[in-house]
Order: C-alpha cells, then sequence, then structure tokens
C-alpha cells in the first residue's frame, strides 16, 4: 500500500465518487457539482460502465474498496480519462453508519475519499496481474499435492503402513509396498484402482508444476529485472519472479524499508507510553514472496551453520590451523548472520535475514539498468537440467 494524499482543493475539477463494487449491481454515491446535490443511487453494471463512458458528464475521481474486480474498474477509468484509487476495505469500515448495506458502504467510501494521508492500494497493470495469477496457479498446484499426499498417507496409516514425510515418492513407494503385501487380500482390486487413480493424480499435478516452472525460469532468463536480481545470493528463478510481481516498479517505494514494509517482511510493533514493543512479522503482506524469500533465507543461514560446525568439527585433517584459517575467512563475510544467530534465535534471525535480501532486491532495481549482471549459478545449472 502506498501512502498518498487524497483531499483536494476546490480548484479540483474531478468530483469524488464512492463506488461499492459488485458483480452486477453497483452502488454509487457522490455529490452533484451542478445541483450540489448528495446521490447515492444503485446502477447496473450497463448502467455504470455509461456511467464512466459519459463523455458530455464532469471528470470523475473513483474511489473503491479493494475488492474483487477493482483493479480492472480502476483501469478502465483511468483509460476514459478519469482519476481512480482503490482503499483498503478495513479503512471504511470505521467510516459506516448504522448497519452495513450498499447504501451505507458507498458513503462511507465516498466520505473517506476527503480523508488527508490515507493509505491506497496500487493499481497493478494486466500484464503484472498475469503474472501474479501464474505465481498463484503455482503455489496452489503444491498445496493440492501435499494435500494429497498427506491424504493417502493417513489411509494407509489406518491399514498399518507408516511412512515419514517426505516428497511424493516415498507415498508411491509405501503404495507399492502395500499392494505387495495386500495382494492375497479380498480388498486387493478395490485398493488398486484406488492406488492406480492416486498415482495418476499426482503425475498430472507434477507435471502441471513443472510446466509453470519452466516457464518461470525462462520468463526470468528473459526479463531484465528478474535477470539483475538472480545476482543476489540465493536469489533464484521463482525468487526473482515474486519480487518482479510484487514490486512492479520500484518508484513506487521510497526505499527499501518500505518495500519490505509492504512486501510483509517487517516486523509489527505495539506500544504506549513512549515504550514500543517489538512483535514478530505478521499475517500480512504478499504471502507468495514470504515463503520463497524465507526458504532462501533459511539456506542462507544453514549454510552458515554448516560452516561453523565444520570449523568445530575439522580436528581430522593434518593442517589443522590452515583449514581453520581459510574457513573463518569465508565466514568472516557471514559476520552479520554470526551476530544474529548469536543474539536471536533461529527463526528471527532467518526473517532479519529475509529482510535484508528484500532491501536489497529493491536497490537492484531502482539502479535502473545500470548494475551489470550476469546469469546466476543457480540459472545456469537450472539450464543444464533441462537441455538434459
Amino acid at each position: 500500500m502506498n501512502t498518498t494524499k487524497t483531499s483536494f482543493t476546490s480548484t479540483d475539477s474531478f468530483v469524488h465518487i464512492g463506488v461499492d463494487l459488485a458483480k452486477n449491481v453497483f452502488q454509487v454515491a457522490y455529490k452533484d457539482p451542478t445541483s450540489s446535490k448528495f446521490v447515492n443511487r444503485q446502477l447496473k453494471r450497463k448502467d455504470f460502465k455509461e456511467f464512466l463512458e459519459n463523455a458530455n458528464s464532469f471528470k470523475k475521481h473513483i474511489f473503491v474498496e479493494a475488492c474483487g474486480s477493482s483493479y480492472y474498474w480502476c483501469r478502465l477509468a483511468i483509460a476514459l480519462g478519469h482519476k481512480a484509487t482503490i482503499i483498503p476495505a478495513t479503512a471504511t469500515a470505521t467510516f459506516v453508519q448504522n448497519n452495513k448495506s450498499d447504501v451505507n458502504d458507498a458513503k462511507a467510501i465516498w466520505q473517506l475519499s476527503f480523508v488527508p494521508d490515507v493509505k491506497t492500494v496500487r493499481i497493478r497493470s494486466e500484464a503484472n496481474q498475469i503474472l501474479g495469477t501464474l505465481l498463484k496457479l503455482r503455489e496452489k498446484l503444491i498445496s493440492e499435492r501435499t494435500k494429497l499426499c498427506n491424504w493417502m498417507r493417513g489411509q494407509l496409516y489406518e491399514l498399518g503402513f507408516i511412512t515419514s514425510l517426505g516428497d511424493s515418492s516415498k507415498i508411491t513407494k509405501l503404495l507399492d509396498d502395500c499392494s505387495e503385501q495386500t495382494k492375497e487380500k479380498e480388498w486387493s482390486d478395490i485398493f488398486s484402482t484406488v492406488s492406480n487413480v492416486f498415482k495418476d493424480s499426482l503425475k498430472a499435478i507434477e507435471k502441471n508444476i513443472k510446466t509453470t516452472e519452466d516457464y518461470i525460469i525462462s520468463y526470468a532468463r528473459k526479463d531484465n529485472l528478474c535477470c539483475r536480481l538472480m545476482t543476489i545470493p540465493y536469489i533464484g528463478p521463482v525468487n526473482s519472479v515474486a519480487i518482479s510481481y510484487v514490486m512492479e516498479d520500484s518508484s513506487c517505494f521510497k526505499n527499501g524499508r518500505q518495500f519490505a514494509s509492504y512486501a510483509g517482511l517487517s516486523p509489527k510493533h505495539t506500544g504506549t507510553g513512549g515504550e514500543i514493543r517489538i512483535l514478530g512479522v505478521g499475517e500480512q503482506g504478499h504471502n507468495i514472496l514470504k515463503r520463497t524469500i524465507y526458504q532462501s533465507a533459511l539456506s542462507m543461514y544453514c549454510r552458515y551453520k554448516e560452516r561453523q560446525q565444520q570449523i568445530q568439527d575439522s580436528t581430522c585433517y593434518k593442517d589443522l590451523a590452515e583449514y581453520k584459517e581459510k574457513l573463518s575467512e569465508k565466514a568472516e563475510n557471514s559476520s552479520w548472520i554470526a551476530q544474529l544467530s548469536r543474539r536471536m534465535p533461529c527463526k528471527k534471525a532467518v526473517c532479519a535475514i529475509a529482510n535484508k535480501m528484500v532491501r536489497t532486491a529493491w536497490a537492484v532495481a531502482a539502479s535502473n539498468g545500470d548494475y551489470n549482471y550476469k546469469l546466476s549459478t543457480l540459472v545456469k545449472n537450472t539450464e543444464e537440467n533441462l537441455s538434459n
């Protein structure tokens, strides 16, 4: 969300219009500039589109809640020469008077349009919105695969067959073992059908996941911003595309701290009486970016801890002092992580690393293409695997 002033002077030629969006019925609230009457009326979808397309009427500044189709209507209003602003739904809740209804919601949105420094939601382009749809589809497919495997693991557990958590190959192997051991049972045909259907469904999901990931990798190779983002350590194709989707334009943010807060990787805080208490990372922000960056930050943290463990367990080498010195030089580059690991638990340190990675990504994106880049080792390895 961006913080912008939405109050206008009397010389402003755009009329504020609060719109409560829906699928077929729209509630429109505004003050008529000709009669100075407050209008709060209901329009059908076709009538509302004609209301925006009417070239003979006054210029409009549309204010809508962040909801389904809000991006579409805002883009349409801007294309027709109007202004458009998206307001978080939580902000309008305090302005709703009496009971909740379309009339009261539209009036509350109209009243909120005159409040200065209200937070607004950035209007995404169609291309950026479709890119986000691709990332969300990948997340959905992975979630469905996990749900399917966990369900089958529970069914096999009821039959006395157990396996540890892991990838889908463990479930398929356990199914094969179960089919072999129960082939003499009277219900073996039923179990065989269940096993075959499960395997086919799992293969279809994994094929779709690979298709989306292959396209994400090819997109990251062609996109200029993604290529520059992948020069950051532990930032791969999925991470770079997720950052590109969430950020869209680095000029929308003042600095990396603001982008990290927008992404949801900054801790919340609370306080009173001059005392501020820092809380944990909340659920706000973009979950796709938070998940992928957290995994990369965890890998960086684990690599550092592994390096420290190698220093402690290097008693089997002949030249122990030289080996320790070599490892210490590598660990010297992660001195910031070393300080974090000494004073913070694992998850807090990983969140701090993820926050720094996102701020670094904004700095790289804000360099306006002056940053020299080359494909990261991760992408090169991925390309070799795809070619093979």
